[in-house]
């Protein structure tokens, strides 16, 4: 009966000393919606810069001075400028790395590189 007592009197101050009735959380007070702008400067290689309307776009030279631009738009879908020519491409499933293709051609991306193939023969790499 001693322990139970015990017991229930040491939980009972347990409880008072560890709620001292102020609350633990503060009000937060929303503050006004801010716009993000990306700042215009030339971009590194292959890293993506963000325009006007939201899509993410990336340029990069292979050793050869080739240029491949990528414009990253909604839906998984990428669109590529490559020898004056403009390919749409979807988002496709890859172990590692983002892979986007469609019948003819696939980009290939890890990091800062980028493999572009057409029908199964590498055209670009960086």
């Amino acid at each position: 009966m001693k322990k139970q007592i015990f017991s229930i009197l040491t939980i009972t101050a347990m409880s008072l000393v560890s709620c001292d009735g102020t609350p633990k959380t503060e009000a937060v007070t929303p503050s006004e919606p801010t716009e993000v702008v990306a700042p215009a400067v030339t971009p590194e290689a292959g890293i993506p810069t963000v325009d006007g309307t939201g899509d993410a776009t990336v340029s990069t030279t292979d050793k050869n001075g080739n240029k491949l631009n990528i414009r990253y738009i909604k839906d998984n879908t990428v669109v590529v400028l490559f020898a004056g020519d403009s390919i749409e491409l979807k988002r496709a499933v890859s172990a590692s790395g983002e892979l986007y293709k469609n019948e003819q051609y696939e980009l290939w991306n890890k990091g800062k590189q980028y493999t572009f193939e057409k029908d199964g023969k590498v055209i670009f790499e960086n």
